[in-house]
């Protein structure tokens, strides 16, 4: 059974098929662009420093990163904090109203039968991640976590969920509709562990970062 809460994630404009959701290996027509869901992001630059500010409390400073190589490894902004802590988060910014679904990125290019470089939630390197929906929908995931999630019920969710395929200019994208329900489920599951210290059995609850 495909599990799908909804239409599909956009992360720029572009023309949308939806695939047949009877089929999890469905090829959907979806055209995308790094660079315009790039030029996309900028045009939203600070749009995000007000939720930022209740979120995290005691900001002292919002800076925007430029650099290519820590955009593609998901870092759009960093937070500095009056305590001196950074914190660095990424932004994504739909064209559509959220679904109850996340899209997650399981190959960033797959070219000839290959994936050539894993899609970002291997390669994800920011601390939190906003994912913004037109209808002003605000998910915030700690990336940790979400990675965690991910690795341990990827078995399960590629034989479950539907796959999406996204075409670039010469390569294609490789992606997975989760439900926001399964995925904050596993999330909340893994914000307790269980440790063992003088022959003693304790259990630590880990801060829950997840507000939705």
């Amino acid at each position: 059974m495909i599990q799908n809460c909804g239409g599909n994630e956009v992360a720029a404009p572009g023309k949308i098929q939806r695939p047949n959701p009877n089929n999890h290996l469905s090829r959907g027509n979806l055209i995308h662009s790094f660079a315009d869901s790039l030029k996309f992001s900028h045009e939203k630059e600070g749009e995000l420093d007000k939720i930022y500010r209740e979120y995290y409390g005691s900001v002292e400073y919002i800076a925007r990163v430029h650099s290519m190589d820590r955009q593609h490894a998901g870092v759009d902004t960093i937070i500095t904090l009056s305590s001196g802590e950074e914190i660095h988060t990424q932004e994504k910014w739909r064209t559509r109203k959220f679904t109850d679904d996340i899209l997650i990125e399981t190959c960033s290019v797959y070219r000839d039968g290959e994936c050539e470089a894993p899609g970002w939630i291997y390669s994800l390197d920011a601390d939190y991640m906003f994912t913004v929906y037109s209808d002003g929908v605000v998910k915030i995931y700690p990336c940790a976590l979400l990675k965690k999630a991910w690795n341990e019920n990827k078995q399960k969710w590629e034989k479950t969920c539907q796959r999406i395929v996204v075409h670039n200019d010469t390569y294609d994208t490789i992606c997975r509709i989760v439900p926001c329900a399964d995925l904050e489920r596993e999330i909340g599951a893994r914000m307790t562990t269980r440790y063992v210290t003088d022959g003693m059995e304790l259990e630590t609850e880990l801060i829950n970062a997840v507000r939705l």
